[in-house]
């Protein structure tokens, strides 16, 4: 049985005339690191906000299908807090997700778990462990509304990892990163996946995606039309109509391919250095 699972789903917001999720469906097994790619206004942020419950729970609108986490149906649900120990969400603005309250990082990040009942060692420790992950022991007596944009992002995503979900969906988190903290976000999504984590990325940096994800979806208009592996999903002949470039690593191995006449496609960094290798050798 799938640890995951969209039947039907279908989701029109507010006064909107036409669905913004369009019958997709969709399974998942517990401990995949899914990147989730597509145009701006493809349905991406919906699909993520209906696996959270927040459409329909909290953005109402018009709600048809199933939808099932760890054997929870979300259209059964009352209230978002049901599912907050299980699914962990950071907004693709950061600033929406500060408490507003809290006047500390340490503070910030230790409020979620506050809310849950946590005893206060395990709240210390869960914050103090995903302090040192992020790099944030330096910043964490700080205001949290008076750091910087990039800074912002990663006390958002330290908040929901200190809460240790089993499900974590994240809205381009790194949007405000250079590309060394960029790196090293995505790193730590995937020691989360090692560990049993199941994680949901929506994300434009098609190379890094390709380098960690397990999977791939491209939604387009409102459905999953894209559904594979990362070296399968993006020679996807049908890229460009869904407005998602390839990665470079693909790109090149295509371009090795054709210019050396090779009977395979080399898809890994260390598939084309060979190839580079072989053919400087050869000269």
């Amino acid at each position: 049985m799938a640890y995951i699972t969209c039947d039907n789903l279908t989701y029109s917001y507010p006064l909107s005339e036409e669905p913004v999720l369009n019958d997709l469906s969709f399974e998942a097994q517990k401990g995949e690191f899914i990147g989730i790619v597509g145009q701006n206004g493809s349905g991406k942020t919906t699909f993520c906000h209906a696996l959270r419950g927040f459409a329909p729970l909290f953005y109402k609108g018009e709600f048809s299908g199933q939808i099932t986490l760890a054997e929870k149906k979300i259209h059964e649900m009352k209230r978002l807090s049901d599912i907050a120990d299980l699914v962990g969400y950071v907004f693709q603005n950061p600033f929406t997700q500060m408490s507003g309250i809290e006047e500390t990082v340490f503070q910030e990040m230790a409020f979620g778990l506050e809310n849950l009942g946590l005893p206060k060692e395990k709240i210390i420790n869960n914050v103090t462990r995903t302090l040192t992950d992020l790099g944030l022991t330096s910043i964490q007596d700080k205001h949290p509304l008076y750091l910087s944009g990039g800074q912002q992002q990663k006390v958002a995503l330290g908040s929901v990892l200190a809460m240790n979900p089993e499900i974590l969906i994240a809205d381009e988190p790194t949007s405000q990163l250079d590309p060394a903290a960029t790196k090293e976000i995505f790193s730590l999504l995937k020691e989360n996946q090692k560990n049993g984590k199941t994680i949901f990325l929506v994300e434009h940096k098609i190379d890094l995606l390709y380098e960690y994800a397990t999977r791939i979806l491209i939604i387009h208009e409102g459905k999953i039309v894209v559904d594979d592996k990362p070296e399968i999903a993006f020679l996807d002949d049908r890229l460009a109509m869904f407005g998602v470039e390839m990665p470079n690593i693909l790109a090149l191995g295509q371009l090795l391919k054709e210019t050396y006449s090779l009977d395979f496609l080399p898809t890994k960094q260390q598939e084309i250095e060979e190839v580079l290798l072989f053919y400087r050798d050869r000269k």
